[in-house]
């Protein structure tokens, strides 16, 4: 008897461990992408180094495990960075997730077609309400971001550009407050 409950226990600790592992992915926030066709892409990278961010506000909580933005590339390495959102609303110092990946899962031309990017290695875990900040950057070459619609489609965060010829700015690129976006919790 004590044999058969140990190895029923067993067995459900290892069911457990499965599901957990093959647990599905839920959309938490978003921001749409402006109906084609658009006027011009968001430069990521280039002549000077643009950095795109976006400051999210969790929904729900759990780990940010994917993000999905309309990117293409035709240079260089694409680098995602998950960050604190600072004291005045703007992308913070914090970094609390960094990755590069292959511009060839990325290839140009940037459409309207959300392309997920996952975050590899320890999981970033969020509570709902946390605010934290999603950059996209290329040092050694240029991708292009397909451009949201014009307003504030999304109200929980803003869009912000840095770049080596100037100051971090609000994007309001083309009369646009966010770059579209989508966070993929588990």
């Amino acid at each position: 008897m004590r044999t058969r409950a140990r190895v029923t226990a067993a067995a459900v600790v290892v069911s457990t461990g499965v599901l957990v592992a093959q647990a599905s992915l839920i959309l938490d926030q978003s921001s749409p992408t402006q109906v084609p066709p658009a006027s011009f892409s968001i430069a990521v990278g280039g002549p000077v180094s643009q950095v795109v961010s976006q400051t999210v506000t969790a929904g729900v909580s759990g780990r940010l495990r994917a993000v999905e933005v309309p990117i293409g590339c035709s240079s260089g390495t694409l680098i995602l960075e998950v960050r604190d959102v600072d004291g005045i609303g703007q992308p913070g110092p914090t970094l609390f997730f960094s990755d590069s990946y292959d511009i060839a899962d990325f290839p140009p031309p940037t459409t309207d077609a959300f392309r997920r990017i996952r975050l590899r290695g320890m999981p970033v875990t969020f509570a709902a309400g946390d605010r934290f900040t999603i950059s996209l950057s290329n040092p050694t070459g240029e991708c292009g971001l397909w451009p949201g619609p014009a307003g504030d489609p999304y109200a929980g965060g803003m869009g912000w550009a840095d770049s080596t010829d100037g100051p971090i700015v609000p994007l309001s690129t083309g009369g646009t407050d966010d770059i579209p976006f989508r966070t993929l919790v588990q």
